[in-house]
């Protein structure tokens, strides 16, 4: 009689001892239901910014520092280039525009003793083009010709009683003045000068005219 065939169990999983002690089935485990090992350490992103350490912000400090000392001289130069040529040119226009009023007055022989004030009297009215005080403007000096030395003097030639404007008992030459006519600027950073030549230049039919 023979003996009945048993049947072999059907293999469902098997499993494996491991090393640590655990069982575990042969089939492939799900990674993402493992537990991270616990002797795992994170790692530090690459590209991550670490900060600047006080050496580096020392020499970016300095190269700021040399930067802007190089480039603050040369804006305050323009600056005050800006400013200068504003009030050299206002100096000159005063200047010009006190010519002239001096030339519209004509010759005085005796402007010292003008009753009007003389060329000074003239002069500072340019001021007013900018607002500045009167003696900004001031004739520094008056000088005649001497005609027998060939040189300016400061003796006046004409006699006291020919001061008036029609007096010809003078050449044309010995009437010759050259006055010196200043601006200053307000606050006194330009000045400028001019001398400016006068003369009874009239013809002797002109002057004869005048005093008839």
């Amino acid at each position: 009689m023979s003996r009945p065939q048993r049947s072999k169990p059907t293999a469902i999983g098997a499993r494996v001892r491991r090393v640590d002690g655990t069982n575990r089935s042969a089939r492939p485990a799900d990674r993402r239901d493992e537990p991270a090992s616990s002797g795992a350490t994170s790692e530090t992103p690459r590209g991550r910014d670490r900060g600047y350490t006080l050496v580096e912000v020392l020499i970016a400090v300095m190269l700021l520092a040399l930067v802007v000392s190089s480039v603050l001289p040369a804006m305050w130069s323009a600056i005050r280039v800006s400013s200068f040529s504003d009030t050299e040119a206002k100096v000159e226009a005063v200047l010009g525009s006190a010519i002239d009023r001096v030339t519209n007055y004509g010759w005085h022989p005796c402007p010292e003793t003008d009753s009007a004030g003389g060329y000074q009297s003239k002069a500072r009215n340019a001021a007013a083009m900018f607002e500045w005080p009167r003696e900004t403007v001031e004739v520094v000096s008056i000088r005649y010709w001497d005609t027998t030395t060939k040189t300016w003097s400061t003796a006046n030639p004409v006699p006291t009683g020919d001061c008036g404007r029609t007096t010809i008992s003078l050449t044309k030459e010995r009437t010759l003045q050259e006055i010196t006519l200043q601006v200053t600027a307000p606050d006194g950073s330009q000045t400028s000068q001019i001398e400016l030549v006068m003369g009874d230049l009239r013809t002797d039919e002109e002057r004869d005219a005048t005093q008839g």
